[in-house]
């Protein structure tokens, strides 16, 4: 079977991949965006050279029509109107000057412009001036007039029509831009949908895998729990028997020894002092051996059981008021800890959702090893407190005792392990591996921070997402 780091890695693999596709898609929206905005610009600023000129031209046509009619009728108001729109071309010709700076086409047309208005301009002037000369005199010649204005119309033609063209093509380059954006932006969401199915097929997956794995762990759990139970119940027989037989052997031996007395005369010295040593001496101890080695394998034993037991326990969830758990513990310890002149400091306790035998345990635990193992140089002192949090609620157990060395924090978590400053202390190492069992069932850990000499500090949670039992 594959391992997590096989899959894991090739999540990232692809993850990766899928943000870089993202990314790279983010920045050619980001680059043709603007490019379509630069497009429009230049649409926009098309439409403003064709319109000027169009004014430009308009300008020129009513100060034509304000300079005939002056010629014909002497009106000084359309005079006027003339002299204005005089300054209305000007103006409006310097606009389409700095508008089509850009077109070097256009540019060489508008110089044609200027040459061909400027003489129109100086043809107008003059028959102004020989109006003005002579008063009342017809001095309007058309035919003047007439071919300089097709000129300039036939030159604002042409710019109009290069525009026209021009706006063709920048409104086709615009819609083809949009387009491919549009496009684009279907491939974003496309890749995004590819991503998401991806990602929603590897998380089927991984929770198919994972539901998998832990109804395998749990089967194998289960297995290991019934060998555990049953080896360590098949083991008690034999201990069983070897305890019995070490007795008859003690009381064989008993037996023996005035048999040995009363034949005495039979034997040399030597043979009977030696059947005496071995009688009284060799085989006591050897008995006693078995004795002791017994005792302990029971004791292991035992111990084991009771860590299956623990796993195999139905449990029951109802609230706990733990405050009211921990002081019963500290009642029922109460002639260890005033005999031993401890002092308990009891903080705050959040109430939980657990098992109540469980809670009882663990604390239990937790405060009796504090006890045990506090420093008999000087005055011990306890203290328990806790916090609810957001996840879990979260208990302490900070004692003044011997403290435990860095190299043995997570040996003592182990069965049949215990720190290294403990010799002289009572126990099979099982205290801690109850602990963290029953506390794995609660949703929650443990951990200890410590300090050799000054003491140490076992932190513990019990998850608060366990709910009541519906029979609570």
């Amino acid at each position: 079977m594959l391992d997590n780091n096989y899959f894991r890695r090739w999540f990232l693999i692809i993850f990766a991949l899928f943000c870089v596709g993202i990314n790279v898609t983010a920045y050619v929206l980001y680059e043709k965006n603007e490019v379509i905005a630069t497009s429009k610009q230049w649409v926009s600023h098309t439409y403003e050279v064709i319109t000027e000129g169009y004014k430009l031209f308009t300008a020129i046509q009513d100060r034509q029509s304000a300079h005939r009619a002056y010629m014909i009728t002497s009106n000084q108001q359309y005079l006027k109107s003339y002299e204005t729109f005089n300054d209305v071309i000007s103006d409006s010709f310097s606009r389409l000057t700095k508008l089509t700076k850009d077109n070097e086409e256009q540019e060489v047309r508008l110089t044609e412009y200027t040459k061909a208005l400027e003489d129109l301009n100086a043809t107008l002037a003059k028959q102004i001036r020989s109006k003005e000369i002579q008063s009342g005199i017809d001095v309007f010649d058309i035919s003047e007039t007439k071919p300089r204005i097709d000129n300039v119309r036939f030159i604002h033609n042409e710019l109009i029509e290069s525009e026209m063209k021009l706006l063709e093509k920048r409104k086709t380059e615009e819609e083809r831009l949009q387009k491919n954006f549009i496009w684009t932006l279907f491939l974003a969401a496309g890749l995004s949908a590819v991503g998401l199915l991806i990602a929603n097929i590897f998380v089927a997956f991984l929770t198919y895998r994972r539901k998998f794995v832990e109804e395998d762990l749990l089967r194998t759990n289960k297995e290991m729990e019934g060998f555990t139970y049953i080896a360590s119940h098949d083991l008690r027989s034999p201990l069983v028997n070897l305890k019995g037989f070490a007795t008859e052997m003690k009381y064989s031996v008993d037996e023996l020894r005035p048999i040995i007395e009363n034949n005495a005369d039979n034997l040399s010295a030597t043979d009977g002092k030696k059947a005496l040593d071995i009688i009284d001496h060799e085989i006591p101890d050897a008995l006693r051996y078995i004795h002791s080695s017994v005792e302990k394998m029971d004791k292991l034993t035992n111990a084991i059981l009771e860590l299956s037991r623990i796993g195999r326990r139905n449990i029951s969830f109802a609230n706990v008021e733990t405050e009211r758990v921990v002081r019963h513990i500290l009642d029922t310890l109460h002639h260890t800890i005033s005999s031993n002149n401890i002092k308990v400091s009891l903080g705050p306790l959040p109430d939980v959702v657990a098992d109540q035998m469980s809670v009882e345990q663990v604390f239990a635990n937790i405060i009796d090893n504090a006890i045990k193992y506090l420093d008999p140089s000087r005055q011990g002192q306890i203290e328990i407190g806790g916090i609810r949090m957001y996840r879990d609620t979260k208990f302490w157990v900070k004692d003044n005792g011997r403290g435990i060395d860095n190299s043995d924090y997570q040996k003592i978590f182990e069965i049949y392990r215990r720190a290294g400053n403990t010799e002289n202390i009572p126990g099979e190492g099982m205290g801690m591996a109850y602990v963290r069992t029953t506390l794995r069932r609660l949703g929650g850990q443990i951990w200890c921070e410590s300090t050799p000499g000054l003491g140490t500090t076992f932190y513990f949670t019990i998850s608060n997402s366990l709910k009541k039992d519906k029979s609570k």
